[in-house]
């Protein structure tokens, strides 16, 4: 079933590159927790409580270094967001979010456990949530998996690449069950499939001429 909702929700996602700078620029002696509609990011001075975060069900992500945990081991392991975020709490750590309060952000990656959520904008789309049992199909319409960002995206250099028509994929996923359809604000779908459209166009025909 198809959840509409016109372009006020707030997105919650910050792309990982700019975590971890604002991890090296907040370098302190605190513990910083930042909950995101993909997860709960753990970073600063953690090695003290590090077997508490571990039962948490947090796992370390080297490359990052911070400590990690996705909508997908929630999902799996049936974890309580909310009582993850106040074990946290009493740690100490400095919890916020992006664009929207720590509450709002834990009820969204609650909700996403069980739903998938699809982001329309000019210049992509993208898929977070429980993806795993339409993973195939996302494959199929283009889309690419990103496995920092824990999500499946589908640019418009893809599409002009692979010469995909943006309107078929939205209407695939429309039919999608569990899923909550989000446009970008201030924008109506028609509008937005059109703009991503529209930015393709200088990239058609750009595989083609890449493997000839």
């Amino acid at each position: 079933m198809l959840i509409a909702n016109k372009l006020k929700y707030p997105r919650a996602y910050i792309s990982l590159e700019e975590m971890r700078k604002m991890s090296k620029n907040e370098k302190t002696q605190k513990i910083h927790v930042k909950v995101t509609d993909v997860g709960i990011f753990v970073y600063g001075n953690t090695y003290a409580i590090k077997d508490q975060l571990k039962n948490l069900g947090f796992t370390w992500d080297p490359l990052a270094q911070e400590w990690v945990l996705d909508h997908s081991r929630i999902r799996a392991r049936n974890i309580d967001v909310k009582r993850v975020v106040e074990e946290l709490k009493k740690m100490g750590a400095n919890i916020s979010a992006y664009d929207e309060t720590v509450e709002k952000a834990i009820e969204t990656l609650a909700e996403l456990k069980d739903m998938v959520k699809v982001e329309i904008a000019s210049l992509s789309i993208t898929v977070v949530g429980n993806t795993f049992p339409i993973k195939d199909l996302l494959k199929g319409l283009g889309f690419t998996w990103n496995p920092s960002s824990k999500r499946w995206t589908l640019d418009y250099v893809t599409v002009g690449a692979r010469g995909i028509d943006v309107r078929e994929v939205v209407e695939e996923l429309k039919k999608l069950q569990n899923a909550v359809i989000i446009v970008e604000k201030n924008k109506t779908l028609d509008e937005v499939i059109e703009r991503l459209t529209e930015a393709s166009i200088p990239y058609r025909g750009l595989r083609k001429a890449r493997y000839s």
